[in-house]
């Protein structure tokens, strides 16, 4: 077994002097920059042990059919082949299994990797596996090796391996892996590409449950239920007959009748197992033990029955009872809750009024009205402030535009032609409406059948009750329009309750609303207003945090932040949140969408039946056990409904190998790794415990 353990000496510092160079502390040659000291390190000090596996491939990718050689390419290979081409890393409780492969890397490869694994292993597995890479620098050209890890795994949750067909299921969870997507998604920031695919590890988390080698179980030995019984005894026939009582012999005569079996009985083959599996609807498995204590697999069963497997959480039993009390209440995945119900494909309205006995030709269906544009812009020339990789040079400015629609009236082209953008977009629209009032008359013609049919139908006491449960505002204008204005007051005066998208901002000057003695600016200078989460580019940093990224060298990708502005657009507020904006002066300059609520107080009777169990607590000490037990309740209440449960862990720390191999048998396992000879710590998902 080869040894890949670095030398533990060979630490990379820099000196105390400054970043400008690297000493290497076993050999004290210097460095410009930590990846030549790295280079350095992995081909002059990196201890390989007994040998490596061989490349996967013939050519080198680094040689090029007109005869250059990549270098660099070539150097970073090399000097990282102790971790590309290294050997497998088994142990009791976590394995490793190293594979060298190449761009052409496929599914059924990985497939046939994780077969050969199930046959090296001697006990039921879970299974995980990353990819190791070349990765290019986008702009200085430099090449970096990335190194497998457990936390850049290709599934969230390992896959359990306790029989053959695991294999298949296994394939199928990675036909869907897009391979190149996965390395973009495990790189350190998009300035680094993937050039070559150098290795991948499959990461193997044991259990103490046989898969079909390795030694017999104790439990099994000692089993005084077992009976051995040597064929070529003259006994034998007896013995078979004294055995057999009970149910046992009604599934003899079974197997009898199954097999047309008329003479003696002989036993049953190994050819015949399959038979067997199917007739009684179990797995099983056959093991030849040798004088040495030693069992193999003879027989593997297809694992078409899972008869002592949990299918939620994938545990074992080695008991039937135990399984199928376990089954009556495993919660062992995340169960997600929808109060609306499971998404289902709704009716068409057409689909609803047949309800109803009113029928629309299909020819009706469909909205038959279009209408086409096109413009046409010229580049102009302009100065804007450039970064570091981008300029910008032109930019169009829209000089005309054709309008053209099939509403008659409107079916020649009309041409718009203005040098002010904004004059030609506002003559534009106004041409626009022309032709939707127009195809407002026309479609009124076409359905008002369906509209009248509709009316005669419709319940009159259900038209009341509609309109006396929709919300207070939507029955104030009942179907009018409605202005921004008068959305705005009925946020301010409470009459509107839900949310509203709107474009908001800090003023320059107050309105003659809203006065204070200090300057808009000035009065939120101590903490702006409003707050979203979005991407911040490196250019929008301050000049203190941009030197410090680069003095450190680090990232200069955009970082997800939680921000405070002075000004925001489409914006999506809760009507009680833009009140408060609005009593404090911001100002509204667009509306997009209202959603109206019809607010309630919907948990007023959950709060008062836990403040009175209280209060009588308070009052009466005979019922201040209730009174401790609402208060439990009270305090025990929150919201979930947007709150990911998958994502919830529980961390063990485990001592002893086989307490650790029975946890792994367990609920589904996120990560596990060993702290020392003695503790190991497990991650599992806890989601609905």
């Amino acid at each position: 077994m080869t040894s890949k353990v670095p030398n533990k000496k060979c630490k990379i510092t820099s000196p105390r002097g400054g970043p400008s160079s690297y000493r290497c502390r076993i050999c004290s040659d210097t460095f410009q920059d930590r990846h030549l000291l790295y280079l350095h390190a992995m081909e002059n000090h990196y201890q390989v042990g007994d040998g490596l596996q061989q490349r996967p491939w013939d050519t080198a990718p680094w040689e090029h059919e007109n005869g250059t050689v990549d270098e660099e390419l070539r150097q970073v290979y090399e000097a990282n082949e102790p971790l590309i081409l290294g050997d497998d890393q088994p142990g009791p409780i976590q394995s490793i299994y190293n594979f060298p492969v190449a761009n052409d890397v496929s599914v059924q490869q990985l497939n046939r990797f994780a077969g050969e694994i199930y046959y090296r292993e001697q006990h039921v597995f879970k299974l995980n596996l990353s990819f190791g890479m070349i990765l290019q620098h986008r702009e200085t050209g430099q090449y970096r090796y990335f190194t497998p890890y457990r936390n850049n795994s290709a599934f969230d949750s390992p896959i359990n391996i306790s029989r053959c067909t695991d294999l298949r299921r296994f394939y199928l969870r990675l036909r869907p892996l897009d391979i190149l997507d996965q390395l973009l998604r495990n790189r350190p920031d998009t300035k680094w590409i993937p050039v070559l695919i150098t290795n991948v590890e499959f990461y193997i988390t044991g259990t103490n449950y046989p898969l079909g080698r390795g030694d017999l179980p104790d439990y099994l030995l000692h089993n005084k239920q077992l009976i051995s019984i040597n064929k070529k005894s003259t006994k034998w026939e007896g013995h078979e007959i004294r055995c057999i009582d009970g149910p046992t012999r009604e599934f003899y005569q079974q197997w009898k009748q199954h097999e047309k079996i008329e003479e003696a009985f002989t036993g049953v083959s190994l050819d015949d197992l399959p038979a067997f599996e199917k007739l009684f609807q179990v797995d099983l498995e056959v093991y030849s033990l040798s004088e040495d204590g030693e069992a193999s697999s003879v027989y593997k069963s297809r694992g078409r029955f899972n008869n002592s497997i949990c299918q939620t959480c994938d545990r074992h039993f080695d008991h039937l009872g135990h399984f199928h009390r376990h089954q009556k209440i495993c919660t062992g995945k995340t169960k997600y809750v929808y109060p609306g119900g499971f998404h289902k494909s709704p009716q068409t309205i057409f689909e609803k009024l047949e309800a109803y006995d009113i029928h629309v030709p299909q020819a009706e269906r469909t909205y038959p009205y279009f209408i086409y544009y096109d413009f046409e812009a010229l580049l102009q020339n302009i100065n804007d402030r450039p970064t570091d990789y981008l300029s910008w040079t032109e930019k169009h400015v829209p000089i005309s535009v054709s309008i053209c629609s099939n509403v008659p009236g409107y079916t020649n082209p009309h041409c718009i032609i203005h040098t002010e953008p904004g004059e030609l977009i506002k003559k534009m629209v106004e041409y626009m409406k022309g032709i939707a009032k127009e195809v407002s008359e026309l479609a009124e013609e076409k359905w008002l059948w369906v509209v009248e049919e509709i009316e005669d139908q419709l319940n009159p006491d259900i038209y009341d009750m509609m309109n006396n449960n929709r919300p207070t505002f939507f029955q104030q204008f009942n179907r009018k329009r409605v202005t921004e204005k008068e959305i705005l007051k009925g946020v301010q005066e409470e009459k509107l309750f839900g949310m509203v998208e709107v474009d908001i901002q800090v003023p320059e000057k107050w309105s003659s609303d809203f006065k204070h003695r200090l300057s808009p600016y000035e009065y939120f200078q101590e903490m702006s207003p409003l707050f979203c989460t979005t991407d911040v580019p490196f250019e929008a940093f301050g000049e203190h945090m941009q030197r410090h990224v680069e003095n450190h060298n680090l990232s200069k990708a955009s970082r997800r932040l939680l921000v405070g502005g002075m000004k925001a657009q489409q914006m999506l507020l809760a009507s009680p949140l833009l009140k408060w904006y609005l009593d404090h002066g911001l100002q509204v300059t667009k509306v997009y969408q209202v959603v109206e609520y019809q607010q309630q107080r919907c948990f007023h009777q959950f709060v008062e039946e836990v403040s009175q169990a209280r209060r009588k607590g308070d009052e009466d000490k005979n019922t201040a056990i209730i009174a401790d037990t609402m208060k439990v309740i009270g305090n025990s209440a929150y919201e979930c409904m947007i709150m990911d449960k998958s994502k919830h862990r529980d961390v063990q720390y485990v001592q002893g190998e086989n307490e650790t191999c029975l946890k792994n048998s367990g609920r589904t396992i996120i990560k596990q790794s060993e702290g020392d000879k003695e503790k190991s710590e497990v991650i599992t998902n806890t989601a609905d415990e």
